[in-house]
């Protein structure tokens, strides 16, 4: 992979580790009982769009890695207990980061064919592949934020920019 887009794509998964940090710190600061309700589990609730982040990112891991990715729906709770659900994204978190760390410059331009959810074919290469990790990742942590500011709790930061000043780039 190209050394400047191998960098830039260390540099989303060590983003993706603290954005999911803070995003499961403001969780935990604003959390009622009576939010954390897997019971009732859908995409709308904490639960669920925690579950939906921690799915789409071993989704796309998998995928990328070739291998089945075992989810049927985005819609099935992997965890019920918030902590189970914090140490498994952080763990999720070290795999992408592992897995990027050891990508190399020929398998970035290589295509590899999946399926969708809804067994739909698709190819794709890699550097498209993580792209849309990422993507899918932003878009369930904006959610969870989402989610947190009807609680009237303070949503996290996550600027790109903050975790570049923060981390030393």
């Amino acid at each position: 992979m190209e050394r400047l887009l191998h960098r830039q794509f260390m540099t989303s998964a060590r983003y993706a580790t603290w954005a999911d940090e803070r995003v499961y710190q403001a969780v935990t600061a604003s959390l009622a009982d009576e939010h954390w309700d897997i019971s009732r589990h859908n995409v709308q609730s904490l639960a669920g769009l925690l579950n939906s982040l921690l799915m789409v990112g071993r989704l796309w891991l998998a995928l990328l890695r070739g291998h089945d990715q075992g989810i049927a729906s985005l819609d099935e709770p992997l965890y019920e207990d918030l902590e189970e659900l914090r140490e498994a994204q952080v763990a999720d978190d070290v795999e992408l980061c592992d897995y990027v760390h050891g990508l190399a410059e020929e398998r970035d331009a290589a295509t590899d064919s999946y399926q969708a959810l809804d067994s739909t074919p698709h190819a794709d290469s890699q550097q498209e592949l993580l792209v849309e990790l990422c993507a899918q990742q932003v878009h369930f942590r904006g959610r969870v934020c989402e989610r947190v500011s009807v609680l009237d709790a303070e949503q996290p930061d996550l600027d790109y920019f903050e975790f570049l000043r923060k981390t030393g780039r």
